[in-house]
């Protein structure tokens, strides 16, 4: 009889085990499911591959609450050529040829969330082939360098080649989606004049970094 309710004992003990360990599998297959609907980390999925926070069309960028913390990485334009890096300040602004700085109008474009401004960079024929830029929000971006690759003159007319890096800061997808946040992908610009203009002509996007 002891042995008996001994072993009674021992399969109610498994039993309950198995019970517990069932109801603990289904709690983390439920919370798996619930995270790809809505995840913790603030990411939003477009699709089964691509993950970008939810875009915010209404705010202006400062009035976002994540404003501040963006307003801690480095926002500054770093600007290469050959062995000599420096940063583009408002002190030394002169000191800079017009095609390092006219990145600054790159950059403020991102940051406006204006397409129109965006656009306007470019040789409108580039435009004319590759179509508008569809509406994006404001662009939280770090990390800016631009480097000198080289300089050109093609038929007389002089062009400029850069290689473009920089960082998205929560990364919404509505102007890159090539990119998720805090990484980067360098890309070749070649600036020319047009009608007396400094103009984006071509740009090439490389490897991701």
């Amino acid at each position: 009889m002891n042995g008996r309710k001994r072993a009674l004992l021992i399969w109610a003990g498994a039993f309950a085990l198995l019970a517990a360990a069932a109801f603990i599998l289904s709690m983390v297959l439920r919370g798996i499911q619930d995270g790809e609907e809505s995840d913790p980390g603030g990411y939003i999925p477009y699709s089964e591959y691509d993950f970008f926070y939810e875009p915010d069309w209404e705010s202006a960028l400062y009035e976002r609450d994540c404003y501040d913390e963006y307003l801690q990485h480095d926002r500054t334009l770093y600007y290469t050529d050959g062995a000599l890096t420096r940063a583009v300040t408002e002190s030394d602004r002169a000191s800079f040829p017009e095609d390092v700085l006219f990145f600054e109008d790159y950059f403020a474009s991102l940051e406006a969330g204006d397409s129109k401004a965006y656009d306007a960079l470019f040789d409108p024929a580039f435009i004319a082939e590759n179509g508008e830029t569809p509406d994006f929000t404001p662009q939280m971006t770090y990390g800016r360098r631009v480097e000198r690759v080289r300089d050109v003159s093609l038929e007389g007319a002089q062009e400029a080649v850069f290689d473009l890096r920089y960082k998205f800061f929560m990364n919404d997808g509505t102007f890159r989606r090539d990119v998720y946040s805090d990484s980067e992908r360098t890309i070749r610009v070649t600036l020319g004049y047009v009608d007396g203009k400094l103009k984006i002509v071509s740009l090439q996007y490389y490897t991701l970094a």
